[in-house]
């Protein structure tokens, strides 16, 4: 089993880099560890969506007509849909030019039959989607699903993560 290096965080010349390290650490040495995560991610989560929104240049909206399913990438609005059978929770809508063109969810897990129900909706529609662990919502728990009409990118997916390690 091979050790994860972080000596760019803990050897880190800036100076606000090793007092937020140092406080991470007293925090852990005072609290679970589920508290410090949901600490960092609420204060992360904003910069983290402006930055999602910057780079793919898409403006959120939470539809309060119809239940947001994969589909509506395609154009279609179900009028009965049941989001948890896809594995989707936390859910949000990118729009480019007014127009659908982004969805996320962010769930805790998903299961293998979520993902079959999932896959199967997607096929029907020409709907590509990834899962990786950028999930603004709550960063190292929920996972992020991106979901895009015809063929996810590179740029899709981490077009918005910047080198910033100092």
């Amino acid at each position: 089993m091979s050790t994860p290096s972080f000596g760019d965080i803990e050897n880190s010349k800036n100076p606000a880099i090793r007092t937020f390290f140092a406080c991470v650490r007293k925090a852990l040495s005072q609290t679970n560890i589920n508290v410090v995560v949901r600490t960092v991610a609420a204060a992360l989560w904003q910069h983290r969506r402006e930055q999602f929104t910057i780079a793919h240049r898409v403006k959120d909206t939470l539809p309060e007509t119809y239940v947001v399913l994969p589909s509506v990438l395609a154009g279609d609005r179900p009028e009965e849909a049941e989001p948890l059978q896809l594995g989707l929770d936390h859910m949000t809508l990118w729009n480019k030019s007014g127009k659908p063109y982004l969805l996320t969810a962010e769930p805790y897990y998903i299961t293998k039959e979520q993902l079959k129900n999932l896959i199967q909706h997607c096929d029907g529609y020409d709907i590509d989607f990834q899962i990786d662990a950028e999930s603004m919502y709550f960063p190292g728990h929920a996972i992020r699903l991106l979901f895009k009409k015809n063929e996810i990118t590179p740029y899709d997916a981490i077009g918005h993560k910047q080198k910033q390690v100092e």
